[in-house]
């Protein structure tokens, strides 16, 4: 089989066949994805040459004015950055390909493809594996130099739909502790493309009855409280109340609700555990804020989960929840919650306008302090609150009833600053 380079990835760069040099070949993903017949909408090549890497990168990125950096001069590795995808070129490392691909995580990603005279190097049989849809193992020694990869196996698994090879299985089962010895974040990017890959849920479960990431995750990783099985069927109750959730959208944290709702599940229920968690994830601060706050969301639900929330009720979930919503609704209809208790705050969230899922005060602060002589303050920050839960719930309406409100709160205050 011989790969048109029209066809194939190339299309999605610029680059040409005779910007390639003869002693270059096609490597990685991109060429297993190429033999599965996979298409994307950008495009990551690696390129491998036995010298000059980084020249080669440095030449075809003045060529076509794409962006250019020095991944690792040490090693030789060089990034163009091109509108639709990148270029990595590489040095070869020992002194042909086949020691090259030897050195790799796994068969599948161990063939390479020579374009100018259509050869194929694959001394592991890469593609056999990948016709017979089964993800193995180069070597123990390769897992054991860099342990991401025994984490890798399992997004890998869960993006091609591979079945790892019992042999294969066993050594990342036996080298579970190495994992502790990769940095924090290598190990949360590679948790985060497995939590966003749609067949992750399966993968995480395989990976968590090996406690694979026990040392990154409380202990449990998802046995107690909200499962992982919970969790999918409960994408199955969300979709018949809304067939168009956006569980694919990017949160302010980078994650997707359906990802934000994995990581929640699997840090369990206990917020100062899962914060500490985080933490050793090295997650951003946002990235803590959104997810503390959905498993803050579930925990604030009132105790009838059976019966439709009221307006109290439902003003206090989407408020706890914030922008982690639909992860938030997921967790609580896996831990059990009645579709018909959420329908009505779904449907309330849908609409930007709504003063219950989306509320806001209807006086200013600087209202109030002109209005009422209130200093700056506590009492400010704690009588817009007052106000916004009061319009959510229905017990005022516009901003006369707004006023009265305010007069019987602060009569009401026994003190405030001054």
């Amino acid at each position: 089989m011989s790969l048109d380079l029209q066809d194939w990835p190339l299309k999605l760069t610029p680059l040409k066949l005779t910007d390639l040099p003869e002693t270059a070949y096609l490597v990685g993903g991109a060429v297993r994805d190429a033999l599965l017949g996979r298409q994307r909408d950008a495009v990551d090549l690696d390129v491998v040459l036995a010298a000059g890497a980084i020249e080669l990168a440095r030449s075809i990125a003045g060529r076509y004015d794409a962006g250019f950096v020095v991944l690792d001069r040490e090693r030789q590795i060089a990034r163009v950055v091109f509108a639709q995808g990148t270029l990595d070129v590489a040095a070869q490392v020992g002194d042909s390909i086949e020691a090259d691909l030897r050195r790799r995580d796994f068969t599948v990603n161990a063939i390479a493809y020579q374009p100018h005279r259509q050869e194929w190097v694959d001394p592991l049989e890469g593609r056999r594996d990948l016709a017979d849809r089964s993800l193995r193992m180069v070597s123990v020694e390769n897992l054991r130099e860099d342990p991401l990869r025994l984490l890798r196996a399992y997004r890998i698994s869960a993006q091609l739909n591979l079945q790892m090879e019992p042999t294969t299985a066993q050594a990342i089962a036996q080298q579970v502790p190495n994992l502790r010895l990769v940095a924090a974040e290598r190990v949360r990017a590679e948790l985060d493309y497995l939590l966003e890959t749609p067949r992750g849920d399966r993968a995480l479960m395989a990976a968590s009855e090996i406690q694979l990431l026990r040392d990154w995750l409380p202990p449990w990783q998802g046995k107690h409280g909200v499962t992982l099985p919970a969790l999918s069927q409960a994408i199955e109750q969300l979709q018949n109340l809304w067939p168009d959730a956006p569980l694919n959208c990017p949160l302010p944290n980078g994650r997707s609700p359906l990802a934000a709702a994995r990581l929640a599940c699997l840090l369990g229920s206990d917020l100062m555990i899962a914060q500490r968690a985080l933490e050793r994830l090295k997650t951003s601060r946002v990235d803590q804020r959104i997810l503390l706050a959905i498993l803050g969301a579930k925990a604030s639900l009132p105790a009838d989960r059976q019966s439709p929330l009221d307006r109290a009720a439902q003003y206090q979930f989407c408020k706890a929840a914030g922008e982690g919503f639909l992860a938030a609704v997921l967790l609580a209809l896996a831990e059990g919650t009645a579709p018909i208790a959420l329908v009505e705050a779904i449907g309330r969230w849908q609409d930007a306008t709504d003063p219950v899922a989306h509320p806001s005060p209807p006086l200013t602060g600087h209202e109030l302090m002109t209005e009422f002589g209130l200093p700056r303050g506590p009492i400010v920050g704690q009588l817009l609150a007052a106000l916004e839960r009061a319009q959510a719930i229905g017990q005022i309406q516009g901003s006369e009833s707004a006023r009265q409100f305010a007069q019987s709160w602060l009569q009401s205050a026994q003190s405030f600053p001054t």
